[in-house]
């Protein structure tokens, strides 16, 4: 996970969490991953190093933002990251427990002392 700290309070617990979604081109695995993974995250970015047409469908019905990247993958989700608060990289075959969320909240979370 990637922190970019907020300047505006010192609150350790996390108020959001974006998840960016590395997609290995399989439509299979997302469908089952994706749809169960969501409530997870505020917000969600699908990153594919390649155009896979079942794929940006399965990421179209969800509402998810979907980035084809060509070249550094990992530079091209950070910078379509909002990154207020706290960022989760998974590869699309992770399914999360579907307390993660709650758990997550749940913590204290200070970047100075992990």
């Amino acid at each position: 996970m990637y922190n970019k700290p907020d300047v505006t309070s010192n609150n350790p617990i996390p108020q959001s969490l974006e998840g960016v979604v590395f997609c290995s081109g399989r439509p299979d695995i997302l469908q089952l991953t994706l749809p169960w993974n969501l409530n997870q995250w505020n917000r969600v970015i699908l990153v594919a190093c390649a155009e896979n047409a079942e794929c940006s469908e399965i990421a179209k019905f969800h509402g998810v933002q979907r980035l084809v990247a060509k070249g550094t993958l990992l530079e091209t989700a950070l910078s379509s990251l909002a990154l207020h608060d706290w960022s989760m990289f998974v590869d699309d075959d992770i399914l999360l427990p579907t307390n993660f969320r709650e758990v997550f909240k749940s913590q204290s979370w200070n970047p100075e002392f992990l």
